[in-house]
């Protein structure tokens, strides 16, 4: 993953461009994260806690801090079972210039370093860089910010300042305690409930949504998570989030896209080529392109990493009046099978197929809900509450159905769970139905 001096790519969502420590941070976060972390068959990860205040760079930077810091024995006694190790990378000379050039010395130095230090991988441990700072790596990121803290003490006391005793950490809980995760289209319908299962499963996320305050909103419910803002047909856009991403956590494991887009038809039943467009750029051209950023990262790692689509099951199931949808699903269905040869054999990569859901969908506004009962002939008032539009419609279509049930945002969490989860670790390239029978109903 390379990135020039002259690189002024902002961060998703604001103005702010990253600086020159970030964009080294970014070429070196994940590498190193891969070198820490343990293979097959643990696959122990590490999550990253970065301190680079101008107090913490200054001692890591100054003459007199490889008094303090030896390889595998700085001055760190910390609560619990948390047993620290520190990894010195001493440079020659001042930084160069050229941020490139500045991570590819860090990284020699540190493999050195890393060789000479038995028993430090995935462990907790403080690693010194100069001209960054200290990267804390924990085994989950509530460790690696009680590691950070505490540098920051016992940092202030050697330059004279006062120590205190660091809050205890927690361990990892669930299958994904020490995994982070990406869920895009995580502000509303499917996304919001994939992104609060895997949290409860312990898994660090972050929430990526069009709507920043959407994403927010996920995300205020789920303690620890991300927001960001991203458009994911915007190849800059969605390079910037894994950028802040891999500031955030060190790294990530594996993402989950949800977000999707129906083109209404016009009155008269046609989509119009500017909606035909737009179906393909989201539904189709977004997956990728997320598929094709994220493949940067996970190569600098080189850890098993996870790809979850969402197609429909209209990919299959043919009928009037969604013709641009069913059309791009169908495209994701195969796009999924391509990208699974092409990530191969690092990343896994499959699909969600899911029948109509209605709950908590951002794709159901109550002018559409009233477009499809009026052409369903479904009986209703046009004083309703749009709830109860809604249930009537989830009802209808899942009377569509074998087995007569409304399809949930949960249903689909469940599937995303376990292609996420290592219970699936030998599946690419498929794409699981979760649509109540759909397909078998209109075969018969």
């Amino acid at each position: 993953m390379t990135m020039s001096d002259d690189d002024t790519l902002n961060m998703a969502g604001s103005n702010e461009a990253f600086s020159v420590r970030d964009r080294m941070l970014v070429m070196l976060l994940p590498w190193m994260r891969g070198r820490l972390s343990v293979h097959p068959p643990g696959q122990t990860r590490l999550v990253a806690t970065v301190c680079a205040e101008a107090g913490t760079t200054a001692f890591v930077n100054a003459p007199e801090a490889e008094r303090h810091i030896q390889p595998g024995a700085f001055a760190l006694t910390l609560p619990g079972d948390l047993a620290l190790r520190s990894i010195h990378v001493k440079l020659p000379g001042a930084p160069p210039a050229e941020a490139g050039r500045h991570v590819e010395d860090i990284k020699a130095k540190f493999n050195e370093t890393l060789g000479d230090t038995p028993g430090v991988r995935a462990q907790p441990c403080a690693v010194f860089l100069p001209g960054i700072g200290v990267i804390c790596w924990g085994r989950n990121k509530r460790e690696a910010d009680v590691i950070a803290a505490h540098c920051r003490r016992v940092i202030g006391g050697c330059r004279g300042g006062e120590t205190a005793s660091a809050p205890a950490a927690d361990a990892s809980r669930g299958d994904f305690g020490d995994r982070v995760i990406v869920v895009a289209g995580g502000g509303s319908g499917i996304g919001r409930e994939v992104a609060a299962r895997l949290h409860h499963e312990g898994a660090h996320v972050a929430i990526v949504d069009l709507l920043h305050e959407a994403a927010a909103q996920t995300a205020a419910q789920l303690q620890g998570a991300i927001a960001i803002a991203c458009d994911i047909t915007n190849r800059r856009d969605v390079r910037a989030m894994f950028h802040r991403v891999v500031l955030a956590f060190g790294g990530f494991d594996a993402a989950a896209v949800t977000a999707g887009i129906f083109p209404a038809p016009g009155a008269d039943g046609h989509v119009d080529d500017r909606m035909w467009a737009a179906a393909f750029n989201v539904n189709v051209t977004g997956s990728y392109i997320v598929a094709d950023e994220a493949r940067a990262v996970w190569l600098e790692q080189g850890l098993k990493a996870g790809l979850v689509l969402t197609t429909s099951a209209n990919a299959i199931v043919a009928k009037k009046g969604s013709l641009a949808y069913d059309t791009s699903k169908a495209a994701a269905n195969h796009l999924v099978r391509e990208l699974a040869i092409e990530l191969a054999p690092l990343v896994r990569v499959n699909a969600v197929a899911p029948a109509t859901v209605i709950e908590g969908s951002a794709m159901f506004p109550r002018d559409r809900v009233i477009s499809s009962l009026t052409k369903y002939n479904v009986s209703f008032s046009g004083g309703e509450p749009t709830e109860s539009l809604r249930e009537k419609l989830a009802l209808f279509y899942a009377k569509r159905t074998l087995l007569h049930e409304p399809i949930t945002p949960a249903d689909q969490a469940e599937a995303y769970l376990i292609l996420l989860s290592e219970k699936l670790s030998k599946t690419t390239g498929h794409i699981i139905p979760v649509d109540g029978g759909l397909e078998q109903a209109f075969l018969r």
